[in-house]
């Protein structure tokens, strides 16, 4: 077969191109310290590669999305926690409101520091978490829970609770909504029920009959009823309070567990990839001298190849 010089010198050409092309990328692998650079190095492992840094990335964003919902949790945990014992405080003051030889004057006390003690529950149902939201008003978080009024205060938020996808297949309730706290709370008691209203009405009665001179009968029944229904709503109050607690317990467990879980994860997305795409340096020091030897060999070859012609023979 014949071949011409312009063929010869193509091919030679050709070859030098592909060695130096695997020589440089040899060098670019044991500068990066990385077997694939591109998909073309290795289009499986290239894929498997994709699959894992996409999976490594949800598992942190949900390791991120944990933190938030812990941190909400302990807000709302520290405010139920303030609650709990301002609704204690109260039940003390309605055991002393009880006391038969107290006159109109000093129920009169009582009733400034029941009111007092209502606004500092007011404050609480409105509390702000570290967004700015207000952490009782479901999903109106602009809104602050409750504004208060001449019987009490007005619920102006919603049902709704808000939560977080902190697995991928588990999402953590962040919130408690004031209607699970503070709204229709049954003022009855276990013979029969009452009236169900929210706790600041309830005991904002209650402060206006212990405010009221008991003179007639009628003012004395209403004082009593007043301090029946309010310690009945306060015993319901606490219940929630502390079931909402045991709750944000359980979910704070939880989410431990699973940041556990995510952290041996983040090891083995780490491993794999490592495995797939990481270097090994002896061998690719061997290839990148073996290359350069090729390459070497080569330019040799095709200088001397060039260098023929029929005339250096005459």
């Amino acid at each position: 077969m014949r071949i011409s010089t312009n063929t010869l010198f193509s091919a030679g050409q050709a070859r030098i191109s592909e060695l130096q092309s695997g020589l440089v990328n040899t060098q670019q692998q044991i500068a990066t310290g990385r077997r694939i650079l591109t998909p073309a190095d290795d289009p499986i492992g290239a894929s498997q590669v994709l699959n894992l840094e996409q999976g490594q990335a949800m598992n942190t964003q949900f390791a991120a999305n944990r933190v938030n919902a812990g941190n909400a949790l302990r807000e709302q945990e520290g405010v139920l926690g303030s609650l709990t014992d301002l609704v204690q405080d109260i039940q003390t003051l309605l055991v002393q409101a009880g006391n038969g030889s107290l006159d109109d004057a000093q129920r009169g006390y009582l009733a400034v520091e029941l009111n007092g003690q209502i606004d500092q529950m007011l404050a609480l149902a409105n509390s702000k978490d570290g967004m700015g939201n207000f952490m009782f008003s479901g999903f109106q978080v602009g809104l602050p829970a409750y504004v208060k009024t001449a019987t009490g205060a007005a619920f102006q938020g919603d049902g709704g609770q808000r939560s977080l996808q902190v697995d991928s297949s588990r999402r953590v309730t962040t919130s408690v909504s004031g209607q699970q706290i503070f709204e229709a709370i049954d003022t009855g008691t276990p013979s029969g029920p009452g009236t169900k209203q929210d706790i600041f009405t309830t005991l904002r009665s209650w402060s206006d009959a212990l405010a009221s001179p008991t003179s007639t009968p009628a003012a004395q029944a209403a004082l009593a009823a007043g301090g029946v229904a309010a310690g009945n709503a306060l015993g319901a109050l606490l219940d929630r309070v502390l079931s909402a607690r045991a709750g944000i317990g359980a979910q704070q467990k939880e989410i431990e567990a699973l940041d556990t879980a995510g952290s041996a994860r983040d090891v083995y997305y780490a491993q794999a990839k490592s495995t797939l795409q990481d270097l090994d340096y002896t061998q690719a020091i061997s290839q990148f001298s073996q290359q350069q030897t090729t390459l070497e060999a080569a330019l040799k070859s095709f200088k001397t190849v060039s260098q023929l012609s029929l005339f250096s023979l005459i």
